[in-house]
């Protein structure tokens, strides 16, 4: 057929070739043009013209470089001017200006100006039997050059050569992994690669160097043919030349990664079960691309005969893969996958010429020659014949949707164990080649990010992994581009990294987040809004949200459709179709509809009205009607307005219940007259849209989103699915002006002038969307209560029409092209969706989707809602609407088809306009999701660095001791040096010395002053050491926290800080620290830190569980709030179980626990603070009952005799009454009190009304802190056991003051009670002054004893006038020790007791007032630093005195802790001396748990008897979870003194019972004492009441094996007939063992039971003699295996594979051992179980786990044993044991129990009994680690 001529208007010159400095000199042989033009219009004075066919070849060559191969019909189509009268009917062209209307970062839009166009070259191209397919193999021919398509060996040391490997040399799979490079699209190795050993490429040497003697000859890189030949082709060629089981390592490049991926299905466990025959079918269905959205022209008959035909050809290929790859067993180690188009790319898509001109020039860019060269024929014939990708295999594969990205992306079951590195690349603004392409690549291409040539995004897809299986790295910035990877010194790095990287280490890449992982209910954060919204009490106005077309999620039965990732991949769509029973609308998509929510769920009680939006709005409407009855009652109700809030469609919903004339119609007449309700609608279609026109003809976004995930539908029969959707129909413009689309002939006419085979909508169902728009059209909108605000965007399309196909080969073909106009907003026109007399309002940059995600209108709409307006929106269109008005209608450019098969986070937006949206900006950001956790169990276990708190002045106890042990004493290292935090907003990280170790750290937070914390201090605090830890994490040298290039994670372990002393709720607690991290985030942001590190997972740890329990529901209640609510995820919603947490039947608090009294004198007034059983309470004092009190108490002050009666007075007189009536409750306590309150004697007081005989500060422990803001900062205290005892100074006969044998008695007995105990004491008894004085700056005195004479307010008869009194204790006839000379020492005694009231002669009228005495003294100690302080400060009787230092001292020095030394002191006074009432003279202060052993430990208590035996079972397996944890010190002591708190009287019957007998034998076999364990289990089994699990069955046969093992392995020594004796019985032992557990497990075989019988066979082997050991090594191997089927374990493989290396040497024990490698074919599945124990451990931290990552590399040393010295590593057996003792160690160091480390030993020991003797080098390596274990 004759082509269609066109006149070009411009000047011709032929010499401009040579002036114009092309970038290019034109190669010989290329053709030469037929013209030359300069581009030019006839105004501008050009003059020539020329006449061209419109399928000649123009060369467009623009200003800045770029040249751009097109068809003269295509170029004057898309960039050229339309004839004119003046230009005389030519076409003129200046300028390359996109057609499509892109908005810019700002808002505005760019791309409009376009590139000014240098020169036009056209070709006149004769194609006869030049088909541009066949042109394509010879193409590819000269870009190989030489070396035609094989496998060609590569020199890593040398220059870059390509060296063919014949097909008759085998390649060896036992020398080490075999490198492949695989190169890209329309390339060669050496194009693709060649750069790496270019000498100007420092990087590319470094990595050739590093890689050189891994991979030895061992490199190849593969050349094929990428365009005529589809990846499939490729992938068999080369596995075809590769060995079975042979280790790959992958390097590719651009489409080279999709060949590497179908390598990679070698991986799949389970290829051949899912890719059936059907499955494969599926995948090669005639044209499932987006063809309609690229361009590209429907297939005719003849070529979907032709395309099948080539399918047919795949699906060949596709079934010969998976049976080869079946046979070769490969095992994909390493793959770096480097810019590959996984999920597809548009540039290979719908216009060939455009991506092959792109590829041109940036080859050309990159090496300095252009793609083509003298190939230049064949772009031309696919310019010219319009060349459709779908008939070039190898560019078709990289089609979104097409066969091959739908096997790899749509096929979640193929799950590849094969690892994968990715680099992918961004290109940024500020290079060259970007700044040349942009204008012209927008147009064309990209969506999204991208490197010039693959989709950003696309990069990553592929097969899924198994889990730290893959790992991204992405490269950002100006330099980068898609031929630059391998120049460019990061992403070389990166290379280098991802070759060489460890197993287990990332070295610095991101994960991939797996495919298959369960997304995120997409609903749950508008539901959790609206349980928020309902929680409070007082009513709230009522708000309705009702979403837009497929707004709402669509249940089909229990399963989720609408709108779920993986229901949609599998050809859910079908199942949502017209007519199907059993759907259920279940809520709103969050991502369009959650940031509304949230907000209005601040101001209102929200509901939600989720509908199916596939039927009528009608149909919607009357259940809206019964939905809003119950509302509109409750807001009458409550006097509450209730407002409507509709987005798109559902305002329709709206406007039809309104409009029904019945139910609907009545009910808004009620709304309306509640004050303040409203109705406003975001850009709702009430003319309808457009949009559903193109839904109906295959132009929506989210419809070819759709039909790319849908691996059943095509784009046609997703047009036929929505088209029977009545809702959509609906949506159909129905302006008066509009055409009317309920005529079915307007459809079939516009199909078949289309030539498109889509089906069209019913004519019923078209009818009645008409009476629909009747409806809607005739109801009257009520501008009083009504509000309309409508998005903005640069293009909506308002209209149609059709054009010429421009295909000469079907003329009658038309194209359809939307109009658009700008006064839109995207998808609904503003003249659509405003309606007369409704106040209408704008949102700037908005699009239609967005409307309910874009927060800056919120508080817009929110001021409507109440107000019935707002100034805080425009109410006029924007200013570049209206500047535009002069172009309303322009015809809509094509967008860019989407880029590639979804993933599943790109799920949220799929919407009815297709849009996104909403994209925040850095500035409004939301602060990182911060992922928590309750977790039940030891600290030991801690996953993350463990954060404290700590009191200033504490002591380091409790968990603080337990990471100070771990940490090796790095928190008691600080707190001696005095720089341990204490005060608030003070903060010390400690991290552990190994990256691996556990616990991680200890992150220690000041608390400041027990008693002063409150919420918001702890915030504060925690929020200071939270910044701290991040900004180590942040510089922290090695990887432990992440990789380097990303952010790091500063995730850490909490215990509930500020819950114990503090006083807190767990509410309270658990809120501050959340808001800390919150913050801590939000700042990192703030200060641009947020790429390097961020918090972003926090675990609650709790020992009990009932605490965790209460955590847990606190946890819920303060995720209520929120702004927490949209920073925390607690995706658990439970307590989690970790290891070695307790439970407990009863509770009461822990016996350190001291509940907080707070006493102030405020205005003469007393103020108690106190904790209740809700909350902190107040009450106060009257003043007159004050002075009364303190006249009371200066005259019994004096008295030592015991007075009841005035100690309950006093009780009744200074207590108020509510504290009184709290009394009986009183456990330990601490009083705080100041300098008013510190001198009254609240350790005197007793409670009239109290049951108990003792007083209260003897029942119990009670004890005193200063409230002060005074202090040292930083106490230094003495490192040494050393105390200075000062007694009865001499006075030399003062009158004042008397002789006090008693003082000098007290001060003999300490002094001899702390050197008995090992303390360097120096005695000043009986001393003057200045040997007092020296003494006391001598030396760092850790505890100071003082007792004598003391003075309060004392004036000398030696003061001279205005001299101040003095307080202190008298050491001279006129000398004194004031707490200001005690402050002068530089170091600060941690113990300072002070005797002052000795009742000594007192000559004068002087008179001490001793409680004012000790309240001073306290409050100046406290004040430097003393961690404890005891003041006398009532009378004192000498003996009770003496009774009080000796009982306090005994205590403190066997370990006690300073409370509970208090009160063993004071209860041991009054007892032993009932008639004084010393016991309550002495004010005691400081930490109650502060004790003199530095490592924590304290004395035993005594405990009461259980009361239920279910008390003792729990306290028995606590006992064994300690045990577990490490604490079995002393295990056998401890399980006795359990035993012991059994009542007598029921110990008999107890002891019967199975589950308490149970409960023993298991703790008794935590601690390896086996014999008991036996008893006790044996016991339990033939109770007569089974009360006992089967896990005391199994047990009960494990140990009866361990200890047949541990008498053998004693017996060694023995003479050998007892030591036969020994094996016999020992034998005889484990097969009647052996015997139970082969009963048990026939009858229901578990892991655990095919474990313990593989572990009875192992000690079997070890006493038996041959053949009989290789008997049991083999049924060890054969259980071990059956154990591994079952559930893959490390621990069931590597004895697995022990039993087998063993049993192997057995057989061949006359040969030695074999060469073969052991590993050959496990290698993979050790390699898999390491990296899932490098994440369980990770997660879950275990003894275990970690000690099953050294059992496997103790697995391969030994699997290297049995093969050929010459093939095994040169290392010697300190250097192999090395890496694997480390690991040992690091599993025992978390807290192992006996068991557990013995079982390590044993298992060595078991290696080291049966190991060959020849193998001599494992023998030492197994030597080696016994001893270093042991």
């Amino acid at each position: 057929m004759a082509q269609h001529l066109y006149k070009i208007r411009g000047t011709l010159d032929d010499s401009l070739g040579d002036s114009l400095g092309n970038a290019r000199s034109r190669k010989a042989g290329a053709p030469t043009p037929l013209y030359r033009m300069v581009p030019g219009a006839a105004r501008d004075g050009a003059s020539d013209e020329i006449e061209v066919a419109g399928d000649s070849v123009v060369r467009v060559e623009l200003d800045n470089g770029f040249v751009l191969w097109s068809r003269v019909d295509d170029l004057t189509h898309e960039y050229g001017a339309l004839p004119s009268r003046d230009a005389g009917g030519a076409w003129e062209f200046s300028r390359l200006a996109p057609r499509r209307v892109v908005s810019d970062d700002r808002g505005g839009e760019r791309g409009i100006v376009g590139l000014g166009i240098r020169v036009l070259e056209f070709f006149g191209i004769n194609l006869v039997e030049k088909s541009a397919r066949k042109l394509g193999i010879v193409f590819e021919q000269k870009i190989l050059g030489d070396h035609p398509p094989g496998l060609y060996r590569l020199d890593m040391a040398g220059k870059f050569h390509l060296t063919p490997v014949p097909k008759s040399e085998a390649i060896p799979a036992d020398q080490g992994p075999i490198l492949i490079f695989l190169h890209g699209t329309a390339s060669s190795t050496e194009g693709s690669f060649g750069k790496l050993w270019d000498p100007a490429n420092t990087e590319g040497g470094r990595l050739r160097q590093t890689l050189a003697p891994i991979y030895g000859k061992r490199v190849f890189g593969l050349e094929h043919r990428s365009l005529s030949e589809s990846p499939l082709a490729n992938a068999i060629d080369l596995i075809e030349r590769l060995p079975e089981r042979a280790e790959v390592h992958l390097v590719s490049h651009s489409r080279g990664g999709l060949v590497g991926e179908l390598i990679a299905l070698s991986g799949c466990a389970n290829l051949a079960e899912v890719l059936t025959e059907d499955k494969i079918q599926a995948f090669f269905a005639v044209d499932r691309s987006i063809a309609p959205q690229l361009g590209l022209s429907p297939l005719t008959d003849d070529e979907v005969i032709a395309h099948n035909a080539a399918y047919q050809d795949d699906r060949k290929r596709l079934n010969d893969l998976v049976e080869l790859l079946g046979t070769k067993k490969l095992r994909v180690s390493r793959f770096v996958r480097v810019a590959c188009p996984a999920r597809g790319t548009t540039l290979a898509s719908g216009r060939l010429d455009r991506w092959l001109s792109v590829l041109d020039y940036l080859v050309d860019a990159a090496t300095g020659n252009g793609l083509f060269g003298d190939g230049l024929d064949f772009l031309l014939a696919v310019v010219k014949e319009r060349t459709d990708p779908r008939t070039l295999p190898g560019v078709e594969a990289m089609m979104p949707g097409s066969a091959l990205t739908r096997l790899l992306n749509g096929t979640p079951e193929l799950v590849s164990s094969a690892d994968l590195s990715v680099i992918a690349g961004d290109i940024e603004a500020g290079d060259g080649l970007w700044n040349t392409l942009k204008v012209i690549a927008t147009d064309w291409f990209y969506r999204n990010e991208h490197d010039l040539v693959v989709d950003t995004g696309s990069m990553s897809g592929g097969l899924p992994r198994l889990a730290n299986a893959g790992r991204l790295r992405r490269d950002e910035g100006p330099k980068v581009n898609h031929f630059r990877y391998f120049t460019n010194e990061q992403s070389v790095r990166w290379l280098k990294d991802g070759l060489s990287r460890e197993d287990g280490d990332n070295a610095g890449f991101q994960p991939i987040a797996t495919a298959f992982a369960n997304a995120p209910d997409p609903t749950q954060r508008c539901r959790d809004a609206v349980a928020r919204s309902r929680s409070g009490i007082k009513p709230r106005p009522i708000v309705v949200v009702l979403p837009g077309t497929m707004g709402s999620q669509l249940r089909v039965g229990d399963d989720t459709v609408w709108l779920d990732y993986w229901a949609l991949l599998k050809g859910g769509l079908k199942r949502l179709a017209a007519g199907r029973d059993g759907i259920t609308p279940v809520g709103l998509i969050d991502q369009f509809y959650g940031p509304l929510v949230e907000f209005l769920a601040r101001s209102h009680q929200v509901e939600l009205f989720p509908y199916d939006w596939r039927y009528s709005v009608r149909q919607a409407a009357a259940r809206l009607a019964q939905t809003l009855e119950p509302l509109v009652t409750q807001a009458e109700r409550s006097g509450q307005p209730l407002r409507l809030v509709a987005h798109s469609m559902g305002g329709l919903v709206v406007r039809s219940m309104i409009a029904d004339g019945g139910a609907g119609t009545a009910l808004w007449q009620r709304i309306i007259r509640l004050p303040g309700s409203r109705f406003l609608m975001l850009g709702t279609p009430n003319l309808g849209s457009y949009e559903a026109v193109r839904w109906l003809t295959g132009f929506n976004p989210t419809q070819s989103k759709l039909s790319l995930l849908d691996i059943t539908q095509s784009t046609d029969q997703i047009i036929g699915l929505v088209a029977n959707y009545p809702g959509l129909l609906e949506l159909l413009p129905f302006a008066p002006d509009d055409p009317d689309f309920a005529e079915t002939s307007r459809w079939q006419k516009l199909k078949k002038e289309l030539g498109a085979r889509w089906q069209t909508a019913d004519q019923a169902a078209l009818q009645e969307a008409a009476t629909t728009w009747k409806l809607i059209r005739a109801a009257q909108p009520d501008p009083r209560f009504m509000a309309y605000v409508a998005g903005c965007q640069p293009a909506t399309v308002i209209d149609y029409q059709l054009s010429s196909a421009d295909a000469w080969w079907r003329p009658d073909l038309k194209r359809l092209e939307f109009i658009a106009t700008r006064e839109g907003d995207g998808t609904v026109s503003w003249q659509s969706g405003r309606l007369p007399g409704v106040p209408t309002w704008y949102v700037e940059n908005t699009a239609h989707d967005a409307l309910c995600a874009q927060p800056k209108a919120f508080p817009g709409y929110l001021d409507i809602l109440v107000n019935g307006q707002t100034g805080l929106l425009p109410a006029t269109p924007p200013a570049r609407a209206r500047a535009a008005a002069g172009e309303e209608r322009f015809v809509l450019p094509a967008t860019p088809p989407v880029d590639g098969i979804p993933a599943p986070t790109d799920i949220g937006g799929f919407g009815f306009s297709g849009t996104a949206p909403i994209i925040e900006d850095k500035a409004t950001a939301a602060v990182p999701i911060i992922e928590v956790g309750i977790r039940h169990g030891n600290l030991a276990y801690a996953r993350y660095p463990l954060v404290v708190g700590h009191y200033r002045g504490d002591t380091v106890v409790s968990a603080e001791a337990v990471l100070d042990k771990q940490l090796g004493g790095a928190l008691t290292r600080r707190l001696d040096l005095g720089i341990y935090p204490g005060q608030l907003g003070s903060s010390t990280v400690f991290l552990n010395d190994s990256a691996t170790a556990k616990p991680a750290g200890a992150i220690v937070v000041g608390l400041g002053q027990v008693g002063g914390l409150s919420p918001g201090l702890l915030e504060d605090s925690m929020r200071s050491a939270l910044l701290s830890f991040a900004l180590e994490v942040a510089h922290w040298p090695d990887k432990r926290f992440g990789d380097f290039g990303r952010p790091r994670s500063a995730a850490v372990t909490c215990l509930l800080v500020g819950t114990g002393a503090g006083g807190l709720p767990i509410g309270d607690s658990l809120e501050a620290i959340l808001r800390a991290a919150v913050c801590t985030n939000r700042r990192l942001a703030e200060q641009g830190l947020d790429n390097r590190v961020l918090i972003d997972r926090m675990e609650f740890l709790e020992l009990y569980e009932d605490v965790a329990i209460a955590a847990a529901d606190a946890l819920g209640r303060v995720l209520q709030n929120d702004a927490l609510s949209n920073a925390i995820r607690w995706p658990a919603k439970s307590v989690e179980t970790g290891q070695g947490g307790r439970r407990r039947v009863r509770f009461g608090e822990a016996p350190e626990w001291y509940q907080r009294l707070e006493i102030l004198e405020e205005d003469g007034r007393l103020r108690f603070i106190f904790p209740t059983d809700r909350a902190r309470a107040e009450e106060t004092l009257a003043t007159g009952q004050l002075a009364l009190a303190q006249s009371f108490i200066q005259i019994a002050s004096r008295d030592t005799g015991q007075n009841s009666s005035a100690a309950k007075t006093l009780f009744e007189m200074l207590l108020p009454l509510r504290l009184r009536e709290l009394a009986p409750q009183q456990g330990n306590m601490v009083v705080m009190v100041d300098r008013q309150t510190a001198p009254y004697p609240w350790e005197l007081l007793e409670n009239r009304w109290s049951n108990g005989e003792r007083p209260p500060a003897v029942a119990a422990g009670f004890i005193r802190q200063f409230r002060t803001t005074e202090f040292r900062q930083q106490p230094v205290h003495g490192m040494g056991n050393t105390a200075l005892v000062i007694g009865n100074p001499d006075l030399a006969c003062a009158a004042d003051f008397s002789d006090l044998p008693g003082a000098r008695e007290e001060a003999r007995q300490v002094a001899e009670q702390l050197a008995n105990a090992g303390y360097e004491v120096l005695d000043c008894i009986d001393q003057t002054t200045t040997p007092i004085m020296e003494a006391i700056h001598k030396d760092s005195w850790r505890i100071l004893h003082l007792a004598g004479h003391g003075v309060h307010q004392f004036l000398r008869s030696t003061a001279k006038k205005g001299e101040k009194p003095i307080s202190g204790m008298v050491i001279g006839a006129d000398s004194f020790l004031t707490p200001g000379d005690i402050a002068q020492m530089r170091f600060v005694p941690e113990l300072v007791f002070i005797n002052c009231c000795h009742l000594g002669r007192v000559d004068g009228e002087r008179e001490l007032d001793r409680l004012g005495l000790a309240a001073n003294l306290g409050e100046e100690f406290v004040r430097m630093g003393v961690r404890a302080v005891i003041a006398a400060g009532w009378a004192v009787d000498d003996r009770a005195g003496q009774t009080f230092a000796a009982s306090f001292y005994q205590a403190m020095l066997s370990g006690e802790a300073f409370g509970e030394a208090v009160r063993v002191a004071r209860e041991d006074v009054w007892t032993r001396c009932p008639d004084v009432n010393t016991w309550g003279a002495y004010q005691c202060y400081g930490d109650p748990d502060f004790r003199f052993h530095r490592d924590g430990s304290a004395a035993q208590r005594v405990w009461p008897d259980f009361s239920t035996p279910h008390e003792l079972v729990a306290e028995l397996e606590n006992l064994a979870a300690d045990f577990r944890a490490g604490g079995s010190e002393d295990g056998g002591e401890r399980i006795t003194r359990r035993i012991a708190r059994i009542p007598e009287n029921q110990a008999g019957k107890w002891l019967q019972r199975a589950d308490i007998c149970a409960a023993l034998g298991l703790a008794w076999g935590e601690i390896r004492d086996w014999e008991k364990a036996i008893e006790w289990l044996g016991k339990a089994l033939t109770a007569e009441k089974g009360e006992c699990s089967m896990r005391a069955l199994e047990q009960y046969a494990n140990f009866r094996v361990r200890l047949a093992a541990e008498r053998w392995q004693k017996a060694r020594h023995l003479p050998k007939a007892k030591r036969e004796d020994v094996r016999l019985n020992g034998v005889a032992s484990i097969e009647s063992a052996i015997l139970d557990l082969d009963t048990l497990c026939r009858r229901a075989p578990t892991v655990e039971r095919l474990n313990l019988l593989g572990s009875a066979y192992k000690r079997l082997a070890q006493l038996e003699e041959p053949p009989r050991q290789l008997e049991a090594l083999v049924n060890m191997a054969h259980h071990y295996r059956l154990s591994f089927d079952r559930q893959a374990d490390a621990y069931s493989f590597t004895n697995w594979v022990a039993a087998g290396l063993l049993a192997g040497q057995r057989d061949d024990s006359d040969d030695g051992p074999g060469s073969a490698d052991p590993l050959a074919g496990l290698a993979q599945e050790l390699d898999t179980l390491y990296r899932e124990k490098v994440r369980s451990n990770t997660e879950d931290p275990n003894f275990w786990d970690a000690a099953s990552l050294a059992d496997l590399e103790l697995t391969r040393l030994l699997a290297q044993g049995t093969i050929t010295p010459r093939q095994r590593a040169a290392a010697s057996p300190g250097e192999a044991a090395a890496p694997i003792l480390a690991a040992y160690r690091d599993a025992i160091g978390r807290a192992a129990s006996p068991r557990e480390i013995s079982s390590l030993c044993e298992n060595i020991a078991f290696l080291l009994d049966l190991w060959s003797p020849r193998d001599k080098v494992t023998i030492r390596i197994l030597e080696q680690l016994k001893e270093s274990l042991q």
